[in-house]
Parts: C-alpha cells; sequence; structure tokens
C-alpha cells in the first residue's frame, strides 16, 4: 500500500487537524484488504491539472464521497463542517 509523503501534507490551518485525521482514517480504509488502492497524489504544484488530488480517479470519488457523507453527518448533528474544503 502506498501513501502519501511528508511533502504531501495538508498545510498548517485552521481545521486542518480534522481533514488531516480525515484524509488518514481513509487512506487506511481503502488502502486495506479487499480495495488495497494506491493513495498516492499529485503534488502541489501548479504545473499538475489535479495538485492534491489522488492519481487514481476511483480513489478521487471515494474520497469525495467519504467527505460529503462526513459533512452531511455533521450538519445533521449540528456539528462542525468543511464543505468544499477536503484537499
Amino acid at each position: 500500500m502506498k501513501t502519501t509523503s511528508d511533502a504531501q501534507t495538508e498545510p498548517a490551518e485552521p481545521r486542518s487537524v480534522q481533514r488531516m485525521v480525515r484524509r488518514q482514517a481513509f487512506e487506511k480504509w481503502i488502502g486495506e484488504h479487499p480495495y488495497e488502492q494506491d493513495t498516492s497524489r499529485w503534488p502541489q504544484d501548479d504545473k499538475y491539472a489535479w495538485p492534491g488530488q489522488y492519481k487514481v480517479y476511483q480513489v478521487q470519488l471515494a474520497w469525495d464521497a467519504w467527505c460529503e457523507s462526513a459533512n452531511s453527518m455533521l450538519n445533521r448533528t449540528g456539528g462542525f463542517t468543511d464543505k468544499g474544503k477536503h484537499e
């Protein structure tokens, strides 16, 4: 299972801890059996069309769905949401 490198970690900003924990949980889940997907991402560099996105399109779709699901649950319970900020 590939994981993101230190150079590709989330930027230090408010709420970044919640996003990092969410991303770590997602990468652990999708990287293990039975899915065993590659979680490498494009570098955070403007020369790439999709900086910071997962290289495997299906993994990116799963990540987007994971974030929307978490946001939906938080909205129903009145908790924190960072909709649109799941990089």
